[in-house]
Formats: structure tokens, sequence, C-alpha cells
């Protein structure tokens, strides 16, 4: 219900909007003679138009430079947010509200929505935060706003935030991690990484505080994560999330390892979502022949257009050529294979796996 009338809300300000000019729409509700409001929809519009390719030192002027070193990339959601899948811009900016939150902190309401007036559609809905001091705006994660309704644990390196909407199980979890970090920095011979856990009570929750409203994927997956830098996000209802405590370590073993690769080591080290590798393993043998698995290895590695209910097909298929490639050249010796190589076919002839025998060579894999 809150989403219907949010968008009824945002089709209602979008039909008389006011543009400051082509690359924002701004509501009529939003008093854009008041100096504050002013100085923030001119600060979003410069920050909008830079944010793909201007340099750290020019986005600083219009975002927290602590959000840069917490999070390396804070707007990662709006990198090429205007963009269809054809890379065309098919999308606008539109700021539906502008609310103050306390001592000159604003947040600011955006959508991003079709520029076909035949086919409006609504790609996205979020919230920044905005700080204004004497004329200057910075921009910051709404992230930020978290309360001390969540606990924090600290558990050696790991600092745990505990949504109030998790369950009462999160030490069993966190000791099930600690597990999990101390075989993995053992595994990858790197030094425990400090890191940030936060842990969410739904994937609805993950989205929310990191300040959307709406976006697709809110009500189509059941689990899922993120991470930046030392910072985790965790859908997964608990505090044992080794997928993404598996690419903190693998990009400390391997900086320069490509998605694909790194996908696929932290499916193997540390499976997806809730599910284990090797019971995914399990799983596909049992159905192996419906797949064709050179067509899947050449999608996208974040592809999702094949995968099923509790199989994400690319990292598993990605998963196996990583078990694969360890087992025959050894760990040290894959691993900087992986980390010196961006493509993914060289990758493999360096495995001896060429796209004639690929589905053969694999599936004979995971048969054995």
């Amino acid at each position: 219900m809150k989403i219907k009338l949010l968008l009824f809300y945002l089709f209602l300000s979008l039909n008389s909007s006011a543009q400051i000019n082509d690359n924002i729409s701004i509501s009529p509700n939003i008093d854009k003679n008041d100096t504050t409001n002013r100085h923030i929809l001119l600060a979003l519009d410069s920050f909008l138009l830079k944010k793909d390719t201007a340099s750290y030192p020019e986005l600083f002027k219009y975002w927290d430079i602590n959000d840069f070193e917490r999070f390396r990339t804070p707007y990662y959601f709006l990198k090429g947010i205007e963009k269809n899948g054809a890379g065309e811009v098919a999308y606008k900016a539109s700021v539906m509200e502008i609310l103050p939150l306390k001592n000159d902190v604003y947040i600011v309401k955006i959508s991003y929505i079709s520029t076909s007036p035949s086919n409006l559609f609504v790609k996205v809905i979020f919230n920044l935060i905005a700080k204004y001091n004497d004329g200057k705006v910075l921009f910051s994660s709404y992230i930020n706003l978290i309360d001390d309704k969540w606990k924090e644990i600290i558990d050696g390196e790991a600092k745990y935030i505990v949504s109030p909407n998790r369950n009462s199980f999160y030490d069993q979890d966190i000791q099930k991690q600690r597990d999990f970090n101390n075989f993995i920095s053992e595994y990858l011979k790197v030094e425990k990484v400090p890191y940030t856990f936060y842990s969410t009570g739904s994937v609805e929750e993950f989205f929310n505080i990191q300040g959307f409203q709406y976006h697709p994927m809110m009500y189509a997956d059941s689990t899922g994560g993120i991470v930046f830098n030392n910072i985790i996000i965790s859908a997964n209802n608990s505090e044992f999330y080794p997928h993404e405590i598996a690419h903190l370590y693998i990009k400390k073993r391997m900086p320069n390892i490509n998605s694909y690769f790194d996908e696929g080591l932290a499916t193997y080290l540390g499976g997806s979502g809730k599910i284990m590798y090797q019971d995914y393993l399990n799983k596909l043998k049992e159905n192996i022949d419906e797949y064709d698995l050179l067509t899947v290895f050449k999608k996208d590695i974040f592809d999702k257009s094949l995968w099923e209910a509790d199989m994400p097909i690319t990292y598993v298929l990605a998963a196996v050529i990583c078990d694969y490639g360890i087992n025959k050249m050894g760990k040290d010796k894959f691993f900087d294979i992986v980390d010196g190589n961006k493509d993914n076919h060289s990758i493999l002839n360096q495995l001896g796996i060429g796209e004639a025998e690929f589905n053969s060579i694999i599936k004979d894999f995971i048969n054995q």
C-alpha cells in the first residue's frame, strides 16, 4: 500500500513539475525560492552531471569525503542510472521532496523515471542525505542515519550492527562467521580483515537502509548482500554470510581479479545466499543435462536470466571452474593466474579448456 501511495504521489508531482534545467525535474511541492532548497537543487544538479566522469577530488565538492573512505563509491547505484540496457539515456531524475531532518540536515527524495511519454516507468526511488552549511551542500549516504535501535556487537575484528527486526539467534551465527573468518584467512594466506557487518531482517530492509523506497529487486529475492570496502550489508536475516566475507579476503589476496572469478571463488569458498558450494554442486550434478554450460559461461556473471530457485547457475558454474582450476593447478598458481589476467577465455586456455571441449571437460569434472 505504501508503494502504491508513493507512486501515485510521484506521477502526480511529475505531471506538474518545474525544471531547473534539462537534467532534473522538480516537484511543485518544493519551494524553489527557499534559499536552502535552491542550494540543494543546484548542488544535486551539478553532482548528477559529473558523477560518472569527474575525478574524486572534484566529487568531494559534492559528497562527504568520509563516505568515500567507508564505501569507496558511496553512490554506486547512481552509476549509469539514467541509461537502459542498451546504454541509451532513457531515464531522468525527478526531485520529489526535500525534507528537513535536524540541524541543517535534509532528506532528498529522488526518482528516476523513463523519458518516454508513452511508457512512463519508475526505475528507482531513493533518498540521499544533504548537509547544508553556509551556502555549501554535501551529500552523504542514507545508511548514516541508522539509529541506536540497532544493536552493536564487537567480535574480534568484526563489528556487527544488527537490526531490531532480526531474530534472537545471532550469537550462533556470529560463532559460525568467526570460524569461517579463521578458515578463509588461513586458506588464502591473508591476515584477518577488520569489517563492519550490517545485519538486516529482510531484503526490503536491506534496500531501505541504503535509502531505497523502491527498487525492482526489493521483492524479487529472498536473500542478498553487498560489500563496500570493509563494510558488508546483509539481507540474509543472519550474521553468517560467508560469500560476502570471502569477497573481502579474495580482494586482499587477488586485487586484480575480475568479477567473474571473484564471484566464482566467493561461491566456491562461501556458497551463495544460504547454500554452500557442495550443495549446489550436488544439485547441479542431478540436473546437469538441463544446461548448455558453454552458453552459461558466456553469460555475464550477474545475468540472472538463467537462474532458478536455489540455483544461481552463473555463480555456480564459475565456482565449478575455480574448483577445477584449483584441483588442476594448485590453489596458489590458480590464484596467480586469475589475479593477473582479466580475460576469461585466456584463463580457460591456461587451464587447458577450449570452447570445443568446454562442456565435456566441465561435465566430466562435475560428475566425477
